[in-house]
């Protein structure tokens, strides 16, 4: 979230490198949300060196769950910045939707409005809350765009081969939409 700005901004080939890495790391991801207990979605790691996680206690480690809407969020500002639709068609979406599905599956509803609970935001001193600001505007980025870059793929003709590898089903993306707003 802190780096990743200044390569958009003046090494496009290695800002795609950047976040092709963590296309690359989907399979750790998924592995570590099965590890957490989460029955769909990818959930990256806060410590790692090559795709497992490394923290060794929970609450101020593995439960930063912030990370994967900061992973999100890179890959979002990177087709903002450039439109480059067939890297999110090969690369991107994948890492959206999958990300998408682990904030489905760790939030509920709860009076109306969706929320996450029981993880640690970035300050990382104040662990296990309920409800993280941070957490739940970056959850909130990732779920609606996802929504958005697969419709976007849709209208490109570009989407019928990441439903089939993901499975992705249109109710599934009008979940991701409705948890985002």
């Amino acid at each position: 979230i802190y780096v990743f700005p200044f390569f958009l901004l003046t090494d496009r080939e290695e800002a795609r490198r950047l976040l092709k890495y963590r296309h690359d790391l989907l399979n750790s991801a998924w592995a570590h949300a099965r590890l957490m207990g989460h029955k769909k979605g990818a959930l990256y790691p806060w410590r790692t060196i090559a795709g497992p996680e490394c923290s060794g206690y929970f609450p101020s480690g593995s439960a930063q769950y912030h990370i994967n809407g900061d992973i999100a969020h890179a890959f979002i500002q990177y087709y903002l910045a450039t439109d480059d639709l067939a890297f999110m068609a090969d690369f991107g979406a994948e890492v959206l939707v999958e990300t998408a599905r682990l904030w489905l599956d760790a939030g509920h509803m709860r009076e109306g409005t969706f929320r996450i609970d029981d993880v640690t935001g970035p300050d990382e001193y104040t662990c296990i809350v309920n409800n993280n600001y941070y957490t739940n505007a970056t959850a909130r980025e990732n779920l609606l765009f996802a929504a958005e870059i697969c419709e976007r793929l849709t209208e490109e003709g570009l989407f019928a081969p990441l439903q089939k590898k993901l499975s992705v089903t249109e109710s599934e993306i009008q979940e991701f939409q409705k948890a985002g707003e």
